[in-house]
């Protein structure tokens, strides 16, 4: 590509100044498809350029720092340290160059062209992940909504009134374009109809659903549903933060999908639910791995999941294990099953099985120093070290 980073960030920018050309264009499909073609390629090039070789400048000159040092005759503590920082710092950029991973795979699937009278036309492209200067919306954000609703073709985002021009489906890979398709059209009020020859019009419901559900069935690892998510799915993802509500379904149908997309929704738009606000209660370990395998793509990587089994008999750090005996032994060594305790599983007895549980409700503990550890003291509602603590009944 012989563009300039000046010229491909032009060609990319969403506000567009179309003339009568650019409307007969988007008739024309060989026209189409080499500018998608070039624009994922510039779009590329753009992310190499801006993120990923700065990244790769910072490594080096890292590891030249850690070179020079070790070549040092006198390797002093001082210098140590430096090399452990240096090594902390790479990992730190290759944790950032991994991030980008997911453009280079699919930047994005979809595009959407539309007018109001405030901003002219844009042309947004949709991805799983968004990037101002790549100018990529996030499949999360307001905007976005309006692809999946595909039976609103004008409406209304703050004071914002948009009249859909073009939806378009879109195929890629590895960086590439594979494939696109028009899902809505309309250019009745920039053509004439003899311009226009009936090639406008043209609505299209997910023209790549069945070709992806089919790919995806022959896949073994799990995949998330961004692309092929439908309006009423949409719907319930995007319900308010606060509604209450039960999803029900027979197996398979997709309810825990929509759900994990639905926490990746209301996470993305609200700054202040943070990851270790949320607990989702999932019935099997099994869950659980199914959720690590797409925490990836939907931002999810720190929520914390427990099993109904592990948080019923475990509690929210308000029950502890005691050794084998009444509950009126007057010394109790703590084995810890939450991550209020330390585990030590040696002080607990022959079995855990045989220990009982004791619950701070009903229970306090004292320490050696006479610290008390009760419901009515919230700030030490467990105590943190394993040792022997005086049962309070």
């Amino acid at each position: 590509m012989d563009l300039t980073n000046g010229e491909m960030k032009n060609l990319i920018k969403s506000q567009k100044r179309p003339d009568k050309q650019f409307y007969l264009d988007l008739l024309d499909e060989d026209k189409q498809r080499e500018y998608e073609d070039l624009r994922i390629r510039a779009v590329m090039s753009l992310l190499k350029s801006e993120y990923i070789n700065p990244l790769k400048i910072k490594i080096k000159a890292d590891r030249d720092t850690i070179a020079a040092v070790k070549n040092e005759q006198d390797f002093s503590a001082e210098n140590y340290r430096k090399v452990i920082a240096c090594n902390a710092h790479i990992r730190e950029l290759k944790e950032k160059i991994e991030g980008y991973k997911g453009f280079f795979i699919e930047p994005y699937f979809a595009r959407m062209d539309v007018f109001d009278e405030k901003e002219g036309y844009n042309s947004y492209y949709i991805g799983k992940k968004g990037d101002v200067n790549l100018e990529i919306v996030d499949w999360r954000a307001p905007l976005a909504r309006k692809y999946y609703q595909k039976s609103q073709i004008s409406f209304t985002i703050n004071e914002y009134t948009y009249k859909l021009i073009l939806r378009r489906a879109l195929r890629t890979q590895n960086g590439k374009l594979v494939d696109f398709k028009n899902e809505y059209l309309s250019l009745k009020d920039y053509l004439d109809k003899d311009e226009i020859a009936g090639r406008d019009e043209e609505i299209i419901f997910d023209p790549f659903l069945k070709e992806i559900l089919k790919t995806r069935k022959e896949m073994s690892e799990i995949s998330d549903i961004i692309e092929t998510i439908q309006e009423k799915q949409y719907d319930i993802i995007t319900k308010p933060e606060r509604d209450n509500f039960i999803l029900q379904g027979c197996a398979g149908s997709g309810k825990t999908m929509i759900m994990l997309h639905r926490l990746s929704y209301l996470m993305y738009n609200n700054e202040k639910l943070r990851p270790r606000d949320v607990l989702v209660i999932t019935p099997s370990d099994s869950f659980n791995a199914f959720i690590d395998e797409l925490a990836q793509v939907l931002e999810l990587k720190r929520v914390k999941t427990v099993t109904l089994q592990n948080y019923a008999t475990a509690g929210a750090a308000d029950r502890i294990y005691g050794t084998v005996g009444e509950k009126d032994v007057p010394t109790v060594a703590i084995s810890g099953t939450t991550d209020a305790l330390t585990v030590n599983k040696g002080e607990v007895g022959e079995s855990e099985q045989n220990s009982h549980v004791y619950d701070f409700r009903y229970y306090g503990f004292t320490d050696e120093h006479g610290t008390e550890y009760t419901a009515e003291n919230p700030s030490k509602v467990a105590p943190k070290n394993v040792g022997s603590y005086t049962l309070v009944a």
